[in-house]
């Protein structure tokens, strides 16, 4: 099954350029739109505009990710190698991400009707509304992609 993958990265100033190589370098012809956004799942940005990428996800990109960074909370642009954050996954044509992260916070969130059989996760006292930016906002990029 294939899915849609987004992450965002501070912009300009916030962002290094070593991120977005390194970004490039990894997702390469799998990126399918960037975008300056104020607000992407999971996200508000009050000061400045983010690049967010889409990404084409399948099950090759999973093994070379899980490759690089162990965890997900590996997943931050000070790291070395810097790599981008807040890493979000769709289904195609789903209307919610089935994970939402805040990488640089160590917070993420696996949206499911069923509880995820995976150590340490636990009920959120988030509604999705709280977790996510509504759709019909000109400032989301999932309602263009």
């Amino acid at each position: 099954m294939t899915h849609r993958f987004d992450f965002a990265s501070p912009e300009r100033e916030f962002l290094s350029p070593e991120a977005v190589t390194s970004a490039r370098r990894i997702f390469h012809k799998r990126i399918l739109c960037e975008r300056l956004v104020h607000r992407w799942p999971g996200n508000i940005s009050t000061h400045h505009k983010a690049l967010v990428q889409v990404i084409r996800f399948d099950q090759e990109l999973a093994d070379l990710m899980s490759g690089i960074g162990k965890s997900l909370f590996d997943w931050l642009g000070s790291k070395q190698p810097p790599l981008p954050e807040d890493l979000c996954l769709f289904r195609v044509n789903d209307r919610w991400p089935t994970l939402v992260s805040v990488t640089h916070e160590r917070d993420a969130w696996i949206l499911s009707r069923n509880q995820p059989s995976i150590e340490r996760v636990q009920e959120s006292s988030f509604s999705i509304d709280e977790l996510l930016i509504p759709h019909g906002d000109p400032d989301f990029l999932g309602d263009q992609v």
